[in-house]
């Protein structure tokens, strides 16, 4: 009995399936729910899913629930978007039959880009088929920003090509602590989000302070060439001896307090071939050490801006301007010393700091840098700042102008004035840019 019973299911089943490759060209078959084959569409053809060779001749009838599939020639993608398959259902194709569109090429959203389609007011699953008349709309990610995307955030497909290029978001540089977040009541205190581009170099073996540094990029940072040489002849240190910190507020290399402290080694170290410490007297102090990985940007992580085209650079070393440099001031107390803090300085012109400066500095002052006068209890700015950036603020940004380098002694008996030197960035823009 059982037997006779799949005999029965299986000749029911091929009966259909013989019926289901059935294709008629008389009228009659459409009072049965067949389909009409239609004509291709410009660009693309039809093919029938029931048909084992997959093509069919235009205006005849396909019986119910046959597929109906839209190829498209190269460059060419379905309209609506996605809609490749209509089935037969009750002499009708169910959706109607999509048509070829020409195809701009696909966008995705990146970690620095989202874009997002639309088509007919209609957002659609993703921009990997855009066809003539989707829009793209874009935006940054957090943290990231390009000005022409804020003004101009549609991208139109037509005919074939996009409207506008698609820009590049690139990570915010430059900005401080955000509006609305009260200053400390030490102002001195760098808090979180102050100053996320600076950067702690340290020891790799003893986890000790060496020096500061500037992140310019997600990768990139730039310091002075002496804290990673030999002094005395500017040759360079193993890239394993340090480590990189950064979204450090607290000098410490692990400090409970630090909330989003990313740690790094080095993958490579870089200096201008003229410096030689101090056989050049500090000419072309200036390094740029590239991080074994790149760093996501975040409130405490964020890159300074570069003035690569020295476009503010002689309004903002020009008479006695004022910039800031962050480090740990060493001359007070082991607890105060563990807080970084930022050292408001004003930067004289070259030659007013030249003579001013002891008669004995002066071969320090090289045609790569600039200087400001300092007054402390005696110890130098280097101890606690080398390395870091001189940062001066233009257009609501802050650009990162020179390198702190060498300081001078006390200047004279009985008094505390001291002269500190910084590397000019704009004389090794393309030194820089090359490595990044």
């Amino acid at each position: 009995m059982i037997n006779k019973q799949i005999f029965i299911l299986h000749l029911v089943f091929c009966t259909l399936l013989r019926t289901a490759f059935t294709i008629s060209e008389n009228e009659d078959q459409h009072k049965n729910g067949s389909c009409l084959v239609p004509n291709n569409p410009h660009s693309g053809t039809y093919t029938v899913g029931s048909n084992p060779t997959g093509t069919v001749r235009e205006g005849v009838y396909v019986p119910p629930l046959t597929p109906l599939i839209l190829n498209c020639q190269k460059r060419y993608k379905p309209v609506p978007p996605g809609n490749f398959l209509s089935i037969c259902h009750n002499g009708e194709w169910l959706p109607s039959p999509a048509a070829c569109s020409p195809a701009c090429p696909p966008v995705e959203s990146t970690d620095t880009t989202i874009v997002n389609c639309k088509f007919l007011g209609k957002t659609l699953d993703s921009c990997k088929d855009p066809i003539d008349g989707v829009q793209a709309v874009i935006k940054c990610a957090e943290f990231y920003e390009e000005p022409g995307v804020e003004q101009f955030p549609y991208r139109r497909c037509i005919d074939g090509s996009w409207d506008r290029t698609f820009p590049q978001c690139l990570p915010v540089c430059g900005l401080k602590r955000p509006r609305g977040i009260p200053d400390p009541v030490d102002s001195n205190l760098v808090r979180r989000g102050d100053f996320p581009w600076h950067v702690g170099i340290y020891d790799a073996k003893t986890k000790s302070n060496i020096c500061g540094g500037t992140l310019i990029s997600l990768r990139a940072v730039v310091s002075a060439a002496y804290c990673f040489s030999n002094l005395s002849n500017g040759r360079m240190y193993p890239k394993e001896n340090y480590l990189v910190a950064t979204g450090k507020y607290f000098l410490e290399y692990h400090d409970n307090r630090d909330e989003d402290v990313k740690y790094s080694g080095v993958n490579d170290i870089f200096f201008p071939m003229e410096y030689k410490g101090e056989i050049s007297q500090y000419e072309s102090d200036i390094a740029v050490v590239i991080l074994n990985t790149a760093l996501t940007p975040t409130t405490s992580v964020q890159p300074i801006c570069v003035d690569w085209a020295s476009k503010f650079e002689y309004q903002q070393i020009s008479g006695n301007n004022s910039g800031l440099v962050v480090g740990s001031d060493l001359t007070e107390s082991i607890d105060s010393s563990k807080e970084f803090k930022e050292l408001a300085i004003s930067v004289l012109p070259f030659e007013q700091c030249f003579e001013q400066v002891p008669k004995d500095f002066q071969r320090f002052l090289t045609h790569d840098k600039i200087c400001s006068e300092l007054s402390s209890s005696g110890q130098s700015i280097r101890e606690g700042y080398g390395g870091g950036g001189l940062v001066q603020y233009i257009n609501n940004r802050y650009y990162l102008r020179g390198i702190v380098s060498v300081a001078s002694k006390i200047s004279q008996e009985g008094s505390n004035v001291y002269y500190v030197t910084y590397t000019l960035m704009s004389k090794y823009v393309d030194f820089v840019k090359q490595l990044l």
